[in-house]
């Protein structure tokens, strides 16, 4: 079916097929996209529903903590958002399970509201009892104050009225129980709200507790009273204390109920949250297996219109391309002048057009490749009749024959040594035609001036002959004088050589001199430089014993001050001992004291005397040592102005022996250069001396080649004359 068909039907076809195919593909992607889509859209609505009770929870605890109205609200405000995703939720679900999930989620919503309803109900019940308890509290707080007070007053008057013990202490007795009533009182208050705010069960036993020994201790006072005030008091603490009982059971019991509800509210919300995390999990399965089919079919049709693509493609390029490659064949065996192979395809396409054009065109061909096969062998005698007025080849070959035919005969003429001919070209772009023409043209001009060359020739080689001979006796001579030159310049570079070596000595001695002179001014400048230091070192000792002698003088008017503080306390003892002696008995300490003072101001002038005399011992050397180095700093000074003469003259001497050292070296490089320039002359020499030895070979080559020369210019003559030029 293929081959008959146009080759822009059969790409067209297969287009078209793979284009369907892709349209199948791209539907399938689209679906799967559009449900992966959906999916991922219930998924986001779940996780609303989970943000959601996310966000009651906080609003819940926000306003368990703080007791804010704004936060209640805003629980039941979310709460009513809730629900109303849910609903819109389900509506967009088609399965059941998901529906039911979500019928599950909204019942847990009711669950949580009704629990919050009823906590924030008992709340208010609590406050209540909460305030109930406080105005009891204080009114038994009250009451036990007053009966205490009562008790303090009663006490007062039996003690001015100098009651006995018994009565004293009784009433002490029962204003202790009012105090101690009083105490558990505000104990029972500490306990409470540490109940109220931590749910502490220790903290409600106590408070139980403290009201049992409330009501105990008030029931054993109404036994003792005995005025009606102080019984009907004690009474009505009991009374409140009951109260106090009775309110704070009841606050008990509410909140066991606060905390039923809060767990029923912790369940439900977790109810809410286990209940989403299922739908999302459900919903991300689900999404994962449609992306996963979506993925598969793509895939699969991705694979189904290669498959088909390469099968259409592969189909329609070998009906195209097998008989494109059989006729390329031919062309290429045509091209390479094989016309024996036959064009076989028959086709109704522009394939078989093609070959059947091949055909006529080889058989064209093969009839002209027989005509240009007898011009190859030189057959100028034969007939081309062209195909029509339009076959460009056959009027071509007929042409080129006739051109072919005059081209001969000129050829023929020139071959006979006939140049007086006149070719006339067909045109400009006649190759052959002008190529005969420049020919001929340029034969007659080259053999014209070819004849006066070679009479020249003739005329100039006896000349050349003479001056050749001339040229042999003078390179003779030169050669003769490159020698005696060549001798006279070896020995010259033997004298270069001599003074040179003599040079080099020179100026190694001349290095070593200045070397040595270098290193003695270096001596001589480390040495002024260390009577510097020494100088500054004598002077630096210098001020430190002037700075010595005069710290000794301090020193010693110290020591004198030492001496008369001793002397004073000798005579302070003195006076303290006659003070001891005039207290008498209670002198005695103060008298023991003073012979202390004294003997310690002895001591002190005793010391004071050693230490004087070495003071004056340190002072005799210190002025000895400071004409010591008086003298020492002198000495230095003179040796430091010698050492700077020796250096200056040393320096002069370096300065000297330095620039008779650089000549020595410039005369030495000079020595070496004169001896390489030396070298180089003797080398030039005997590359003189050899091409004199060469020249002198070349020249006697030379008159043999000019007599060679001659001989060949009158041959050239004999043979110039052959052809027939007019002049």
């Amino acid at each position: 079916m293929l081959k008959n068909m146009k080759i822009s039907m059969k790409i067209g076809f297969g287009f078209f097929v793979i284009m369907l195919l892709a349209a199948g593909v791209a539907y399938l992607g689209s679906s799967g996209l559009i449900a992966v889509k959906d999916r991922v859209g219930k998924a986001d609505d779940v996780n609303r529903l989970v943000k959601y009770i996310l966000e009651v929870r906080r609003s819940e605890k926000n306003y368990i903590l703080r007791q804010d109205q704004q936060h209640s609200d805003d629980v039941l405000a979310k709460l009513e958002e809730m629900r109303k995703q849910v609903r819109e939720t389900k509506t967009k679900f088609t399965q059941d399970v998901n529906k039911i999930q979500m019928d599950d989620v909204a019942t847990a919503v009711d669950d949580y509201a009704n629990s919050f309803y009823e906590y924030l109900d008992i709340e208010v019940k609590q406050k209540e009892q909460e305030a109930n308890m406080v105005r009891v509290a204080r009114e038994l707080e009250k009451i036990a104050i007053a009966l205490r007070q009562n008790e303090k007053k009663e006490y007062t008057q039996l003690r001015t009225q100098n009651a006995n013990e018994a009565d004293l202490d009784d009433k002490l007795n029962k204003a202790d129980a009012a105090n101690r009533m009083i105490k558990w009182m505000l104990e029972c208050r500490q306990d409470e709200k540490n109940f109220i705010l931590r749910n502490d069960i220790v903290s409600s036993q106590q408070v139980t507790k403290n009201i049992k020994k409330i009501i105990n201790q008030a029931n054993d006072l109404k036994n003792h009273f005995t005025k009606e005030e102080n019984k009907k008091m004690a009474q009505q603490i009991i009374v409140d204390a009951e109260s106090y009982q009775k309110a704070f059971l009841t606050y008990n019991e509410l909140n066991n109920g606060l905390n039923v509800n809060l767990e029923k509210m912790v369940e439900a919300a977790r109810s809410v949250e286990n209940t989403c995390g299922d739908a999302r999990t459900d919903q991300k399965a689900k999404m994962l297996n449609e992306m996963n089919l979506s993925i598969n079919l793509m895939l699969g049709g991705t694979i189904a219109i290669i498959v088909l693509g390469v099968f259409i493609s592969f189909a329609i390029i070998r009906a195209i391309t097998v008989p494109i490659d059989r006729i390329t064949v031919i062309a290429k065996e045509i091209s390479s002048g094989d016309l024996g192979h036959e064009v076989e395809i028959v086709q109704k396409d522009e394939i078989g057009q093609l070959a059947d054009a091949f055909r006529n065109m080889k058989e064209s061909m093969q009839e002209q490749a027989v005509v240009a096969q007898k011009i190859s062998q030189g057959d100028l005698n034969i007939e081309v009749i062209p195909k029509s007025t339009k076959d460009v080849l056959g009027n071509a070959l007929v042409a080129m024959i006739k051109n072919l035919q005059e081209q001969a005969d000129v050829a023929q003429k020139i071959s006979q040594g006939n140049l007086n001919i006149e070719v006339i070209p067909k045109s400009t772009k006649d190759v052959l035609g002008n190529a005969l023409a420049a020919m001929t043209r340029n034969l007659q001009e080259q053999t014209g001036a070819l004849k006066e060359a070679v009479n020249v020739l003739s005329s100039s080689t006896s000349e050349i002959a003479t001056t050749v001979t001339q040229l042999a006796a003078s390179v003779s001579e030169t050669a003769t004088s490159a020698n005696e030159t060549t001798t006279t310049v070896e020995e010259v570079r033997q004298t270069a050589d001599l003074t040179s070596k003599k040079s080099k000595a020179v100026s190694e001695g001349a290095q070593k001199a200045q070397q040595i002179s270098i290193d003695g001014k270096k001596a001589t400048d480390e040495a002024i430089e260390g009577m510097g230091r020494i100088k500054i070192q004598m002077t630096s000792i210098a001020e430190s014993i002037v700075i010595l002698s005069e710290q000794s003088q301090a020193i010693g008017e110290i020591i004198a001050t030492v001496d008369d503080i001793a002397e004073q306390a000798n005579l302070l003892s003195v006076n303290a001992s006659i003070e001891a002696v005039k207290a008498g008995e209670m002198g005695k300490g103060f008298s023991v004291v003073a012979q202390e003072i004294k003997d310690l101001a002895k001591q002190s002038k005793q010391g004071t005397k050693r230490v004087r005399a070495i003071l004056n011992e340190i002072q005799r050397a210190t002025g000895k040592a400071v004409m010591v180095t008086e003298e020492g700093s002198k000495t230095v000074e003179a040796g430091v102005k010698q050492a700077k003469q020796s250096g200056g003259a040393i320096s002069t001497l370096t300065t000297s022996i330095t620039e008779a050292t650089q000549a020595a070296i410039q005369i030495a490089a000079s020595s070496q250069q004169q001896l390489v320039g030396m070298d180089q002359v003797g080398t030039i020499m005997m590359d003189i001396k050899e091409a004199c030895a060469q020249n002198d070979a070349g020249t006697r080559q030379l008159e043999t080649a000019v007599q060679n020369l001659s001989e060949l210019g009158q041959k050239l003559k004999q043979v110039m004359e052959w052809y027939k030029v007019t002049a």
